[in-house]
């Protein structure tokens, strides 16, 4: 055999064998993945026998713990008043500020992992603990993105106040998000022009925040034998479609200047004025005693009220709005899917049957 031909069956052998080497890998990289799912599946089915601390007053928050699986008789809830201030103060004082996301949203996961830090000290070590926060906020633009976490109003007139305003902000925002697209629009059309970065900031889904309201939920859970606690998050960020409907039928008249006087301008105002204030009435009085206990005053989990303000709504990062038979009502009152618990669970099981590897 010549040396040319040895040289060619020796480089087809060499590949034939990385080959095999490549797929022996790849064969035994998907058997350890298989491997550690099933020993994940395991570790969460053993969690899901035994008893967990629910860090609630709630009875919802303790009845969704029985529907992801937990055995009635194994959950077990603990009344554990913290300083929510006292919490946040450290964190926010040495927070060193972020343009999109102010530190104001991440509070509902701070004061969740204090709260299961709270009950280890009365919980075994056999113990699964869970502990959730949720925060209704609206945002305005303030030298970069700045939320407002909602407060409980603690009276139906304190309820409508709140929904009041929380309403009017809304329109006032989309007011002005309207009129300057639709001056955008107009210097788009112009040859040649290049849009700013302010211009396109605007346009963009972050420009829209100022008209949203955002459900942000923290989770936080301390799985047994393990004195670490994971901590995650939940965002519904609703649009209330009732409320722009009710600006688009106004804005437009003021815009038209030409026209229309001061005087007729200020009327269309103050007219959408007392409608957004006849609207935040009827979603109070639709929600009753209730609302006075909610942050913000609006009950987002009453189908009644999303109906009537017109909610839609995304989760996450996702851009198409859900599909409401997907929801719950726990998820506008700030408790994740039972989807979302058991990806968190499958999540912390994945990551300790990976470091028992090691």
């Amino acid at each position: 055999m010549s040396e040319e031909n040895e040289k060619r069956i020796y480089r087809v052998d060499a590949a034939s064998a990385r080959r095999r080497h490549s797929d022996s890998e790849a064969r035994l990289e998907s058997h350890q993945k298989e491997s550690r799912e099933k020993q994940a599946e395991q570790l969460v089915a053993s969690w899901m026998r035994g008893p967990v601390v629910v860090v609630t007053t709630s009875e919802y928050r303790r009845r969704a713990m029985v529907d992801l699986g937990f055995e009635d008789e194994n959950v077990l809830t603990v009344d554990l008043p913290i300083d929510e201030q006292t919490v946040l103060r450290g964190y926010i004082e040495s927070f060193g500020g972020n343009f999109f996301y102010p530190h104001r949203t991440d509070g509902p996961m701070i004061v969740a992992e204090a709260k299961v830090t709270s009950a280890l000290a009365s919980s075994s070590k056999e113990h699964l603990i869970f502990a959730a926060d949720t925060l209704p906020s609206t945002y305005q633009y303030e030298d970069g993105f700045k939320a407002h976490p909602m407060e409980k109003p603690g009276s139906i007139e304190n309820a409508k106040q709140f929904a009041r305003n929380t309403l009017m902000e809304i329109a006032k925002n989309y007011a002005i998000h309207v009129h300057r697209m639709r001056h955008l629009r107009q210097r788009w059309m112009e040859p040649d022009y290049q849009m700013t970065e302010d211009e396109a900031l605007a346009a963009s889904v972050l420009g829209s925040l100022p008209m949203q309201v955002h459900v942000h939920t923290g989770v936080a859970i301390r799985p047994p034998h393990d004195e670490r606690v994971w901590v995650f998050d939940n965002i519904v960020k609703m649009f209330p479609t009732k409320v722009y409907e009710m600006v688009e039928r106004v804005v437009p008249q003021v815009e038209q200047t030409e026209w229309l006087s001061d005087e007729e301008a200020t009327r269309c105002i103050n007219l959408l004025k007392e409608s957004l204030n006849d609207l935040a009435d009827c979603v109070i009085d639709l929600g009753g005693e209730r609302t006075t206990k909610i942050s913000g005053g609006i009950n987002y989990a009453q189908k009644e009220i999303r109906d009537l303000l017109g909610i839609r709504y995304m989760m996450g990062e996702q851009i198409t709005f859900g599909d409401e038979s997907e929801m719950s009502e726990g998820v506008f009152l700030g408790m994740p899917t039972k989807e979302s618990l058991k990806q968190a669970l499958k999540v912390i099981a994945t990551e300790i049957v990976a470091e028992r590897e090691k």
